[in-house]
């Protein structure tokens, strides 16, 4: 059995007919396209390897920052629990009553007749604890006191002294007013 070849184009002169032309033009693009195709899958494939190695350093790097913001935590809270302690604290001390200063208004209001023997104070009054040598130093004291506006100035205790030396015991309550916090 004798195998006939069959062959559709015609070799000669076929290259230079318009359809040859634009057969060998198509098989010449062909071979080109189908180069570039197999250079970009190379490359895509190639490039996935990098692809892959960036993906996997930047996920190493995500679980290591995960661990450093939760070791963070327990500190984080323990901060945020000081802050607000502190905010508490300073609304509280800023709100309260500069008993200082009312003190130093008081010894600074103190005649000379007049010697104080106990001043206490708290944040609803000042209690101060002395002996003058007559009664008027004392209504004299109150009545400068009433004038340095800190508060309801009350004589709690007026009493002579035992040791007349000493002359009259006085018991000065000023009634401070409230703060609203």
């Amino acid at each position: 059995m004798s195998k006939n070849k069959i062959n559709l184009l015609s070799h000669e002169g076929f290259e230079y007919t318009v359809l040859g032309r634009v057969v060998s033009w198509s098989l010449n693009v062909g071979r080109v396209i189908v180069i570039m195709t197999e250079f970009v899958v190379v490359s895509a494939f190639l490039s996935r390897f990098w692809f892959d190695r960036q993906l996997t350093d930047l996920n190493e790097k995500l679980q290591e920052q995960t661990l450093i913001l939760k070791s963070y935590a327990s500190f984080e809270q323990e901060f945020n629990l000081a802050r607000t302690k502190l905010e508490h604290f300073t609304e509280v001390i800023g709100n309260s009553r500069p008993m200082e200063k009312d003190v130093q208004k008081i010894l600074g209001a103190t005649p000379g007749n007049i010697a104080l023997s106990q001043v206490s104070a708290d944040n609803t009054a000042i209690q101060i604890s002395g002996f003058a040598s007559f009664e008027g130093a004392v209504d004299g004291f109150i009545n400068k006191l009433s004038s340095l506006n800190i508060g309801e100035v009350e004589l709690s205790n007026l009493a002579v002294s035992p040791d007349e030396q000493l002359g009259i015991r006085f018991t000065i309550v000023i009634g401070l007013p409230e703060k609203k916090i």
